[in-house]
């Protein structure tokens, strides 16, 4: 019943989008209102169900209409190079669906290289391309939430999430570019860049873009999966967003947002209501450069940590917030961070976090590093602060070559390589394991290396 519940309201958003869009043939983009800056042309349509495994060819153009699921027990395979499409009004989605007990949840096989990304994104022409066009990557697996029952919703009419099988796999996501995405199907109810609704730790995410979304970057929902070298940028809301029980891990995560626009580098919470359900939101980060919109028209923090969340973070580079470097919204929250400084490694672990955020002033503005008026209760906002200062974070700047409040997407990469001392004298030394790659360094790039953001990612307005 609620799978055809499901299917019900995707038909009904779709028709909806497509009826206010005024498209009376959905293929001859000359009768379509919606189509008159759209140059774009395709050679295949990807639409609905996707009940038997499928490879795309890289030398097509495929337009994706509405959500386009990948039904349980079937692989959508995209090759590097595939470039796929979405009308405006059409909410163009791919879509895993979550195995059914008797077949493995969906997967989609999307793996690009850096001189052949595969690339989603508006087809609307260049200078018409706006935020919220398109859709995004939604993934769903069968990996544990902490939601009552098990299963939670997506956001944006997408389907359910949840189970007990953290080792669940939803397929390979390997340089892939979302752009112009996060269709607003509702208030507070839109699609994200990419979605992670209880994915499971077999998926593998690696190599991701997220441009100009209308909502958040990427978002996670519980589940257990990893995921690294991400690039959010131009989004409208929070760049990374931590939910209801997420305890995978991350490494190498840029963000740089709209000069105009954007909320927090990240937001994590264990649930909208601070609960102790678990799984507690526990995320295990490392090396990550947030360069923030300084906008004072909206919260705009660089960590912004909420609603009882844990985990632990570390060599973090945080620029150009309007806000605070890091900002404790809740009692909890700030307990547990308490908690960690103090032995307890469940809770929330905060080091080696530079912080350079100018406020109204060319020099450093050191009072931006933390929010000392933070809802705190069992622990005083004093005894944090001394924390926090002492041997968690710091106000340095990172002297590198890029250069804000300049706007950062004139198509070129922006060099966000530091070069001063302190971001080696200063940083955690991370041991290279399963998952993680060994690094001695504060933020996403190494001072000796090279930018590995060049060749497959997009830094346009339009």
């Amino acid at each position: 019943m609620k799978d055809i519940l499901r299917k019900l309201m995707l038909v009904l958003s779709f028709v909806a989008a497509v009826g206010l869009a005024g498209c009376d043939d959905d293929d001859d983009c000359e009768t379509c209102p919606t189509c008159e800056t759209t140059t774009e042309e395709w050679d295949a349509t990807l639409s609905g169900d996707l009940t038997e495994s499928t490879t795309l060819d890289a030398s097509k153009v495929y337009r994706v209409k509405g959500f386009v699921n990948v039904e349980p027990g079937v692989t959508l395979t995209i090759p590097a190079g595939t470039k796929l499409i979405g009308l405006k009004g059409e909410l163009a989605t791919l879509q895993t669906l979550r195995g059914d007990g008797t077949k493995a949840s969906g997967q989609i096989i999307a793996e690009g290289t850096a001189a052949s990304p595969i690339v989603f994104t508006s087809a609307a022409a260049e200078g018409y391309r706006s935020r919220g066009d398109i859709g995004g990557i939604v993934l769903n697996g069968l990996a544990k939430n902490n939601v009552e029952g098990g299963t939670r919703t997506g956001e944006g009419n997408a389907a359910s999430g949840g189970g007990d099988d953290d080792t669940d796999n939803s397929g390979t996501l390997k340089y892939v570019r979302v752009e112009w995405g996060g269709t607003v199907i509702s208030e507070g109810n839109e699609i994200n860049g990419f979605s992670f609704n209880s994915v499971g730790s077999g998926t593998t995410l690696e190599h991701l873009q997220s441009h100009f979304i209308a909502d958040d970057g990427y978002e996670w929902w519980g589940g257990t999966v990893s995921a690294k070298y991400l690039v959010s940028t131009g989004v409208d809301d929070d760049n990374f967003d931590m939910d209801n029980g997420w305890t995978g891990n991350f490494q190498f995560a840029v963000c740089i947002q709209d000069p105009n626009i954007g909320n927090s580098g990240f937001e994590s919470s264990n649930d909208d209501d601070g609960s102790d359900n678990t799984p507690l939101t526990h995320p295990t980060g490392y090396n990550v450069t947030l360069v923030g919109a300084y906008d004072g028209s909206k919260e705009d923090d660089g960590l912004l940590l909420k609603s009882n969340m844990s985990g632990t973070f570390k060599n973090i580079i945080i620029a150009n917030f309007a806000d605070y470097g890091v900002y404790f919204k809740d009692d909890k929250t700030a307990s547990n961070f308490m908690d960690a400084a103090a032995g307890d490694d469940d809770k929330l672990t905060l080091s080696n976090i530079m912080v350079y955020c100018k406020g109204t002033t060319e020099s450093n503005n050191t009072s931006s590093i933390f929010n000392p008026t933070s809802k705190v209760g069992t622990s005083t906002v004093e005894a944090i602060e001394a924390e926090l200062t002492a041997n968690t974070v710091f106000g340095g700047d990172p002297e590198w070559a890029y250069a804000y409040p300049d706007d950062p997407f004139e198509g070129t990469v922006p060099d966000l390589i530091p070069t001063s001392s302190e971001v080696t004298s200063k940083a955690a030394v991370i041991s290279a394991g399963d998952f993680f790659e060994a690094t001695d360094y504060i933020g996403a790039f190494d001072p000796n290396g090279s930018n590995w953001m060049s060749g497959w990612t997009n830094w346009d307005r339009e």
